[in-house]
């Protein structure tokens, strides 16, 4: 089988054909990324980490990312920060109890000029199956996004018994 010249050729040429075709069919049928325009409305995905313990949480939608944190805790408010990437014109966000509640979204405040900074204290605690749904402005374009609140839960602390080595 391998005796003959057609057989080994085809056996080196046709893997480069295929890694080729690929990568010419995805040149040609990709979305093209594209700046955002003024008045439509872009979704933000929340990454992986916003589903753990761990303080923080990232949306993001191509070069487009905010990352939420939360602030001093308080009895029956959720104090959240927001950072941007890119300055904010308006930023409003809502904490809902139940998925299929609407929720009053509520205006951020800019803690900076620049407008990159934002803070909010929303009404309510933070019970599991809570979500944050935020919109934000940015360039006239609008991004919208929602997340569950686990990366707001901190760890247990162990035990005086487990901390000692006992």
């Amino acid at each position: 089988m391998l005796k003959s010249k057609h057989t080994i050729a085809a056996l080196i040429i046709a893997p480069l054909l295929s890694i080729g075709g690929y990568f010419v069919v995805d040149g040609f049928i990709a979305e093209k990324p594209h700046r955002a325009e003024a008045g439509k409305s872009y979704p933000l995905v929340a990454l992986p980490g916003c589903r753990y313990s761990g303080g923080k949480c990232t949306l993001k939608n191509n070069e487009f990312s905010v990352e939420i944190s939360a602030a001093e805790p308080g009895a029956g408010v959720v104090n959240l920060n927001l950072t941007a990437k890119y300055p904010l014109q308006a930023a409003k966000m809502a904490l809902v109890n139940d998925p299929v509640q609407a929720g009053d979204p509520e205006s951020m405040r800019s803690l900076d000029q620049a407008g990159r900074q934002w803070t909010i204290a929303l009404a309510g605690s933070a019970q599991p199956g809570s979500q944050i749904r935020l919109v934000l402005v940015a360039d006239g374009a609008f991004y919208f996004g929602e997340t569950g609140l686990a990366f707001l839960q901190t760890e247990t602390p162990l035990p005086q018994d487990a901390r000692d080595g006992r």
